[in-house]
Protein backbone atom coordinates (compact mmCIF):
# COMPACT_ATOMS: atom_id res chain seq x y z
CA UNK A 1 0.00 0.00 0.00
CA UNK A 2 2.80 2.42 0.87
CA UNK A 3 4.15 2.08 -2.66
CA UNK A 4 0.76 2.92 -4.17
CA UNK A 5 0.44 6.00 -1.97
CA UNK A 6 4.00 7.21 -2.54
CA UNK A 7 3.84 6.78 -6.31
CA UNK A 8 0.34 8.16 -6.94
CA UNK A 9 0.39 10.41 -10.00
CA UNK A 10 -1.96 12.76 -11.87
CA UNK A 11 -5.20 11.00 -12.79
CA UNK A 12 -4.65 8.34 -10.14
CA UNK A 13 -6.38 7.73 -6.83
CA UNK A 14 -5.58 5.51 -3.85
CA UNK A 15 -8.44 4.77 -1.44
CA UNK A 16 -8.16 3.19 2.01
CA UNK A 17 -11.42 2.38 3.78
CA UNK A 18 -12.46 1.10 7.19
CA UNK A 19 -15.22 1.20 9.78
CA UNK A 20 -14.64 2.86 13.13
CA UNK A 21 -16.22 1.32 16.19
CA UNK A 22 -19.77 2.67 16.26
CA UNK A 23 -20.09 6.06 17.96
CA UNK A 24 -22.48 6.09 20.93
CA UNK A 25 -24.86 9.01 21.46
CA UNK A 26 -25.38 11.14 23.42
CA UNK A 27 -21.80 12.30 24.00
CA UNK A 28 -21.40 14.14 27.28
CA UNK A 29 -18.44 15.77 29.01
CA UNK A 30 -19.06 14.00 32.31
CA UNK A 31 -20.36 10.57 31.45
CA UNK A 32 -20.71 7.53 33.68
CA UNK A 33 -19.36 4.25 32.34
CA UNK A 34 -22.66 2.41 32.59
CA UNK A 35 -24.32 5.00 30.32
CA UNK A 36 -22.17 3.86 27.40
CA UNK A 37 -24.08 0.60 27.04
CA UNK A 38 -27.46 2.34 27.10
CA UNK A 39 -26.68 4.71 24.23
CA UNK A 40 -27.83 4.70 20.62
CA UNK A 41 -25.17 3.95 17.99
CA UNK A 42 -24.00 5.74 14.86
CA UNK A 43 -22.06 4.06 12.05
CA UNK A 44 -18.77 5.74 11.10
CA UNK A 45 -17.04 4.75 7.85
CA UNK A 46 -13.93 6.67 6.78
CA UNK A 47 -12.14 6.59 3.44
CA UNK A 48 -8.68 8.13 3.10
CA UNK A 49 -8.03 9.35 -0.45
CA UNK A 50 -4.62 10.10 -1.96
CA UNK A 51 -4.40 12.00 -5.24
CA UNK A 52 -1.86 14.08 -7.15
CA UNK A 53 -2.80 17.33 -8.84
CA UNK A 54 -1.51 18.61 -12.18
CA UNK A 55 1.34 20.41 -10.41
CA UNK A 56 2.62 17.16 -8.93
CA UNK A 57 1.45 18.03 -5.42
CA UNK A 58 0.34 15.06 -3.31
CA UNK A 59 -3.09 15.63 -1.74
CA UNK A 60 -4.59 13.59 1.10
CA UNK A 61 -8.19 13.90 2.23
CA UNK A 62 -10.32 11.98 4.71
CA UNK A 63 -13.98 11.40 3.84
CA UNK A 64 -16.16 10.24 6.73
CA UNK A 65 -19.71 8.98 6.40
CA UNK A 66 -22.03 8.97 9.41
CA UNK A 67 -25.26 7.02 9.37
CA UNK A 68 -28.08 5.64 11.49
CA UNK A 69 -27.82 2.49 9.36
CA UNK A 70 -26.10 -0.18 11.47
CA UNK A 71 -26.03 -2.80 8.69
CA UNK A 72 -22.42 -3.11 7.58
CA UNK A 73 -22.54 -4.97 4.28
CA UNK A 74 -20.85 -4.62 0.90
CA UNK A 75 -24.01 -2.95 -0.38
CA UNK A 76 -23.73 -0.26 2.28
CA UNK A 77 -19.99 0.21 1.65
CA UNK A 78 -20.58 0.64 -2.09
CA UNK A 79 -23.37 3.15 -1.42
CA UNK A 80 -20.98 5.21 0.72
CA UNK A 81 -18.13 4.95 -1.78
CA UNK A 82 -20.37 6.18 -4.59
CA UNK A 83 -21.22 9.27 -2.57
CA UNK A 84 -17.53 10.00 -1.99
CA UNK A 85 -16.57 9.51 -5.64
CA UNK A 86 -19.33 11.90 -6.74
CA UNK A 87 -17.23 14.76 -5.35
CA UNK A 88 -15.87 17.09 -8.07
CA UNK A 89 -12.23 16.45 -7.13
CA UNK A 90 -12.51 12.93 -8.61
CA UNK A 91 -13.97 13.79 -12.02
CA UNK A 92 -10.66 13.38 -13.87
CA UNK A 93 -9.51 10.16 -12.17
CA UNK A 94 -8.51 7.46 -14.66
CA UNK A 95 -7.38 4.71 -12.29
CA UNK A 96 -8.26 4.03 -8.66
CA UNK A 97 -6.72 1.54 -6.24
CA UNK A 98 -8.82 0.31 -3.32
CA UNK A 99 -7.34 -0.95 -0.04
CA UNK A 100 -9.12 -2.31 3.02
CA UNK A 101 -8.88 -5.06 5.59
CA UNK A 102 -10.40 -8.50 5.14
CA UNK A 103 -13.69 -7.84 6.92
CA UNK A 104 -16.63 -9.62 5.25
CA UNK A 105 -18.20 -6.30 4.19
CA UNK A 106 -15.01 -5.48 2.24
CA UNK A 107 -13.38 -8.70 1.14
CA UNK A 108 -16.25 -10.23 -0.77
CA UNK A 109 -17.09 -11.11 -4.35
CA UNK A 110 -19.83 -8.48 -4.49
CA UNK A 111 -17.50 -5.55 -3.80
CA UNK A 112 -14.70 -6.80 -6.06
CA UNK A 113 -17.06 -7.30 -9.00
CA UNK A 114 -18.73 -3.90 -8.52
CA UNK A 115 -15.39 -2.06 -8.59
CA UNK A 116 -13.82 -3.98 -11.47
CA UNK A 117 -16.85 -4.11 -13.74
CA UNK A 118 -17.18 -1.61 -16.57
CA UNK A 119 -20.85 -2.36 -17.34
CA UNK A 120 -21.42 0.19 -15.99
CA UNK A 121 -18.12 1.45 -14.53
CA UNK A 122 -18.23 2.31 -10.85
CA UNK A 123 -16.61 5.66 -11.68
CA UNK A 124 -16.96 6.89 -15.30
CA UNK A 125 -13.79 6.55 -17.41
CA UNK A 126 -11.93 4.98 -14.49
CA UNK A 127 -10.47 1.50 -14.02
CA UNK A 128 -9.97 -0.08 -10.58
CA UNK A 129 -7.65 -2.45 -8.83
CA UNK A 130 -8.76 -3.98 -5.53
CA UNK A 131 -6.40 -4.97 -2.71
CA UNK A 132 -6.82 -6.30 0.81
CA UNK A 133 -4.40 -6.18 3.71
CA UNK A 134 -2.97 -9.44 4.97
CA UNK A 135 -4.20 -10.60 8.40
CA UNK A 136 -2.51 -8.84 11.33
CA UNK A 137 -1.33 -6.07 9.03
CA UNK A 138 -1.21 -3.51 11.85
CA UNK A 139 -2.60 0.01 11.85
CA UNK A 140 -3.60 1.83 8.66
CA UNK A 141 -3.98 5.53 7.89
CA UNK A 142 -7.69 5.25 8.61
CA UNK A 143 -6.90 4.18 12.18
CA UNK A 144 -4.95 7.41 12.57
CA UNK A 145 -8.02 9.40 11.53
CA UNK A 146 -10.16 7.42 13.97
CA UNK A 147 -7.72 8.19 16.77
CA UNK A 148 -7.99 11.89 15.92
CA UNK A 149 -11.80 11.76 15.99
CA UNK A 150 -11.75 9.94 19.34
CA UNK A 151 -9.52 12.64 20.85
CA UNK A 152 -11.90 15.33 19.62
CA UNK A 153 -14.80 13.56 21.29
CA UNK A 154 -12.83 13.39 24.54
CA UNK A 155 -11.46 16.92 24.77
CA UNK A 156 -13.51 19.22 22.53
CA UNK A 157 -17.15 18.46 23.23
CA UNK A 158 -19.44 21.49 23.61
CA UNK A 159 -20.80 22.12 27.09
CA UNK A 160 -24.24 20.84 26.11
CA UNK A 161 -22.79 17.65 24.61
CA UNK A 162 -23.79 15.99 21.34
CA UNK A 163 -27.20 14.32 21.25
CA UNK A 164 -28.11 13.70 17.60
CA UNK A 165 -26.64 12.63 14.27
CA UNK A 166 -26.86 16.17 12.87
CA UNK A 167 -25.12 17.58 15.95
CA UNK A 168 -22.35 14.97 15.59
CA UNK A 169 -21.87 15.94 11.94
CA UNK A 170 -21.71 19.65 12.83
CA UNK A 171 -19.32 18.95 15.72
CA UNK A 172 -16.82 17.15 13.49
CA UNK A 173 -17.09 19.79 10.75
CA UNK A 174 -16.47 22.63 13.20
CA UNK A 175 -13.53 20.91 14.87
CA UNK A 176 -11.74 20.03 11.61
CA UNK A 177 -12.48 23.02 9.37
CA UNK A 178 -9.10 24.64 10.08
CA UNK A 179 -7.25 21.63 8.62
CA UNK A 180 -6.68 22.27 4.91
CA UNK A 181 -4.45 20.85 2.21
CA UNK A 182 -1.80 23.04 0.62
CA UNK A 183 -3.14 22.43 -2.89
CA UNK A 184 -4.11 25.31 -5.16
CA UNK A 185 -7.79 25.03 -4.22
CA UNK A 186 -6.93 24.94 -0.49
CA UNK A 187 -9.60 22.32 0.02
CA UNK A 188 -10.37 21.02 3.47
CA UNK A 189 -8.57 17.88 4.56
CA UNK A 190 -11.61 16.40 6.31
CA UNK A 191 -15.07 16.04 4.77
CA UNK A 192 -18.11 14.63 6.56
CA UNK A 193 -21.35 13.31 5.11
CA UNK A 194 -24.61 12.05 6.52
CA UNK A 195 -25.89 9.09 4.54
CA UNK A 196 -29.43 7.74 4.78
CA UNK A 197 -30.00 4.08 4.05
CA UNK A 198 -33.52 2.75 4.39
CA UNK A 199 -33.11 0.08 1.73
CA UNK A 200 -30.35 -2.18 0.42
CA UNK A 201 -30.49 -4.36 -2.72
CA UNK A 202 -31.74 -7.91 -2.16
CA UNK A 203 -29.67 -9.25 -5.07
CA UNK A 204 -26.17 -8.44 -6.24
CA UNK A 205 -23.70 -9.46 -8.92
CA UNK A 206 -20.91 -11.56 -7.44
CA UNK A 207 -17.59 -12.41 -9.02
CA UNK A 208 -17.25 -16.01 -10.26
CA UNK A 209 -13.83 -17.20 -9.10
CA UNK A 210 -12.50 -20.44 -7.62
CA UNK A 211 -9.43 -19.14 -5.76
CA UNK A 212 -10.99 -16.11 -4.04
CA UNK A 213 -9.91 -17.02 -0.48
CA UNK A 214 -6.28 -17.39 -1.54
CA UNK A 215 -6.08 -13.97 -3.17
CA UNK A 216 -5.58 -10.45 -1.80
CA UNK A 217 -5.26 -8.57 -5.08
CA UNK A 218 -7.64 -8.28 -8.04
CA UNK A 219 -7.54 -6.34 -11.29
CA UNK A 220 -8.52 -6.67 -14.95
CA UNK A 221 -6.32 -7.03 -17.99
CA UNK A 222 -7.73 -7.31 -21.53
CA UNK A 223 -11.16 -8.06 -20.03
CA UNK A 224 -9.71 -10.95 -18.03
CA UNK A 225 -9.74 -11.16 -14.24
CA UNK A 226 -6.25 -11.17 -12.74
CA UNK A 227 -6.02 -12.44 -9.16
CA UNK A 228 -2.91 -12.75 -7.02
CA UNK A 229 -1.90 -13.60 -3.43
CA UNK A 230 -0.48 -10.08 -2.94
CA UNK A 231 -0.57 -6.69 -4.61
CA UNK A 232 3.01 -6.77 -5.91
CA UNK A 233 2.95 -10.40 -7.03
CA UNK A 234 5.27 -11.65 -9.76
CA UNK A 235 3.81 -12.86 -13.04
CA UNK A 236 4.09 -16.53 -12.07
CA UNK A 237 1.79 -15.98 -9.08
CA UNK A 238 -0.98 -14.29 -11.06
CA UNK A 239 -4.02 -16.27 -12.15
CA UNK A 240 -5.96 -15.24 -15.26
CA UNK A 241 -9.61 -16.23 -15.58
CA UNK A 242 -12.76 -15.04 -17.39
CA UNK A 243 -14.38 -12.01 -15.77
CA UNK A 244 -17.86 -13.33 -15.00
CA UNK A 245 -20.56 -12.77 -12.42
CA UNK A 246 -23.44 -14.64 -10.85
CA UNK A 247 -26.56 -12.86 -9.60
CA UNK A 248 -27.25 -13.96 -6.03
CA UNK A 249 -29.40 -12.96 -3.10
CA UNK A 250 -27.66 -10.89 -0.41
CA UNK A 251 -28.55 -9.69 3.08
CA UNK A 252 -30.78 -6.67 2.61
CA UNK A 253 -32.48 -6.14 5.97
CA UNK A 254 -31.51 -2.73 7.32
CA UNK A 255 -30.98 -2.30 11.05
CA UNK A 256 -31.59 1.33 11.99
CA UNK A 257 -30.23 3.05 15.09
CA UNK A 258 -32.55 4.58 17.66
CA UNK A 259 -30.36 7.69 17.64
CA UNK A 260 -32.16 10.91 16.79
CA UNK A 261 -31.52 12.61 13.46
CA UNK A 262 -32.07 15.99 15.08
CA UNK A 263 -31.89 17.05 18.72
CA UNK A 264 -35.50 16.99 20.00
CA UNK A 265 -34.72 20.08 22.09
CA UNK A 266 -34.00 22.01 18.90
CA UNK A 267 -37.30 20.86 17.43
CA UNK A 268 -39.13 21.85 20.61
CA UNK A 269 -37.52 25.30 20.53
CA UNK A 270 -38.65 25.81 16.93
CA UNK A 271 -42.20 24.73 17.77
CA UNK A 272 -42.29 26.98 20.84
CA UNK A 273 -41.11 29.98 18.82
CA UNK A 274 -43.75 29.32 16.19
CA UNK A 275 -46.46 29.02 18.87
CA UNK A 276 -45.39 32.26 20.52
CA UNK A 277 -45.37 34.01 17.15
CA UNK A 278 -48.85 32.67 16.40
CA UNK A 279 -50.16 33.71 19.82
CA UNK A 280 -48.70 37.19 19.40
CA UNK A 281 -50.28 37.47 15.98
CA UNK A 282 -53.69 36.37 17.28
CA UNK A 283 -53.59 38.68 20.30
CA UNK A 284 -52.86 41.70 18.13
CA UNK A 285 -56.01 41.19 16.07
Amino acid sequence: MQGDVFNVGPGELVLIGDFKENIHLPLEIDQEGYQYYEQAQITCLSIVAHTCNLYGLHVKRVYTLLSRCLTHTAGFVLKCLRLVLEQPEFQDIQHATWWSDGGPHFRCKELVYALLSNTPPFLPNCSFSVNFFAPQHGKSEVDGAFGFFSRLMRVALPEQGVESLNELLTFFENQTKMYKNADIENRQKYKFFKINCTRLPSKAKKLVISNFKECLSFTKQDDMLVSAPESAADEESKVFSPFKFKLEEVASKVKTSTASEENPKVFDDVVNKQLKSLQKSLSSK
